[in-house]
């Protein structure tokens, strides 16, 4: 068996195996004997057929399988033994000198064709400046957020009249040009609205004061700010029909909701930070003060990340195979890449190839390895962020474990926790490499900051 490599250019190179009938056919020969004996033929004892009609019944499937896994074997193994680093698998390439006619041949003559990894080095330097942010935390951001808290922990009562933070539940029907309800049309639906939320002044002064029972005629689109997708969750419609809604409806009050904030007492402090930690409202705004503070420089530190992502898509954008990785991804990817698609999509494919390239030589460089403890401490991370954000800050370690082993029944999690842990160590490496430029900024301006970005890049 013949293997020889030619390379096209730097990054493009096909591969020939050529193999002859000497090279299978002692393997062809050895599978058809252990067919021989596993296969139970009709007037035989098992293991007993005549080879010639194994050879008849099986030989052609066998004879297949073997050239193909001889050209397997040759191919990985040449790429191994030569070190050639290589991206995505190898394709049979579409050329003349194929010579692959199961019918006919004899020998065979495989091409594959090779796109091949480019040298991929971090370019960071100390020269690289970028900006990290130290968010001061206000008297005033540290009254709002106590004010959240009540807002979180309040209770709801029946009220009367509505005033601007309650939330009006109205019965809607709408309405034909006779200004009866209209056939057909959306009738007897139960939404809710609050008055602050309502930007139109003339239908938020009519909620203001509005009480169980009263009804009036207004405009849906006004009501709800002409967002189509709260108007069509609201009355549980299709988008698309939307649009073809009157804009007038008929809203009976059919209740009121007010909430009271949480008292500053004990028992709040409590709820949110556990047993015997804070007594008084001055140690709860210490406490609340701190998690803040964490919560904040986790988020310059987020920030700071970003911006050397960002550094790291502008400063490498070395060469890729680019016509191998297009014709792999359109007959690999079937359903995410087409002929048609493939110059428009193939771009931030590759900008994102050359970024997990760049990780994947640093840790290699850095001799990082990804522990089985190194994911498991990332999916309760994980897990513990989810139920941050499902207003549990402090959830025990129990139910953070037990939110975790859920996760992992999910398909696909495990590739992703492991990714997520990969890209920690490789930023870890990358901060290290630039330059940061320390910054104070308050809570507003930070997010102003992070809103200009965002517009700036179509985040």
């Amino acid at each position: 068996m013949e293997v020889a490599l030619q390379k096209q250019d730097e990054l493009h190179a096909v591969l020939t195996i050529n193999i002859s009938k000497d090279d299978y056919a002692p393997r062809v020969e050895a599978e058809l004997k252990k067919t021989q004996k596993k296969v139970s033929v009709p007037g035989f004892r098992p293991g007993n057929a005549p080879m010639g009609m194994v050879k008849k019944m099986y030989g052609k499937g066998i004879y297949v399988d073997e050239v193909n896994k001889l050209a397997s074997e040759a191919l990985f193994g040449y790429l191994d033994e030569n070190k050639i680093e290589y991206l995505a698998q190898p394709m049979m390439l579409d050329s003349d000198e194929q010579k692959v006619n199961f019918e006919v041949e004899e020998d065979f003559a495989f091409l594959f064709e090779i796109g091949i990894a480019p040298k991929a080095d971090l370019a960071l330097s100390d020269k690289d400046k970028v900006t990290r942010y130290k968010i001061n935390v206000s008297d005033t951001e540290l009254d709002k957020e106590v004010e959240n808290i009540q807002r979180r922990y309040a209770k709801q009562e029946e009220a009367e009249a509505a005033e601007e933070k309650d939330i009006v539940y109205l019965n809607a029907t709408e309405l034909g040009e006779d200004g009866k309800p209209l056939d057909g049309g959306v009738t007897d639906k139960n939404i809710s609205t609050t008055p602050e939320l309502v930007k139109d002044k003339t239908l938020q002064k009519k909620l203001m004061g509005i009480k169980v029972g009263d009804q009036f005629d207004g405009d849906i689109f006004k009501l709800f700010d002409n967002n189509v997708t709260v108007i069509s969750n609201a009355l549980g419609i299709q988008k698309e029909g939307v649009d073809d809604l009157n804009k007038k409806f008929s809203f009976t009050v059919t209740e009121i909701k007010r909430f009271i904030p949480a008292e500053l007492n004990e028992e709040l402090f409590t709820t949110v930070f556990g047993e015997g930690r804070a007594k008084d409202l001055e140690t709860f705004r210490s406490l609340l003060k701190e998690d803040l503070e964490r919560y904040y420089a986790q988020e310059a530190e987020n920030m700071f990340e970003h911006a050397v992502d960002h550094l790291i898509y502008d400063k490498h954008n070395f060469d890729l195979p680019e016509k191998f990785l297009k014709r792999w991804l359109v007959e690999n990817n079937k359903e995410d890449f087409t002929p048609e698609n493939i110059e428009q999509k193939y771009q931030e494919e590759a900008r994102q190839l050359r970024y997990v390239l760049l990780r994947n030589k640093v840790l290699a460089d850095n001799d990082i390895k990804i522990t089985s403890e190194d994911v498991e401490n990332m999916s309760m991370a994980y897990s513990a962020q989810m139920l941050r954000q499902y207003g549990m800050p402090n959830a025990d370690e129990a139910l953070v474990r037990q939110i975790s082993e859920n996760n992992k029944k999910e398909t696909g999690y495990m590739n992703r926790v492991t990714d997520m842990v990969a890209q920690r160590k490789f930023m870890e490496v990358a901060k290290t490499k630039v330059k940061a430029v320390e910054k104070e900024v308050g809570v507003e301006e930070f997010y102003e900051i992070i809103k200009k970005h965002n517009e700036e890049h179509n985040h």
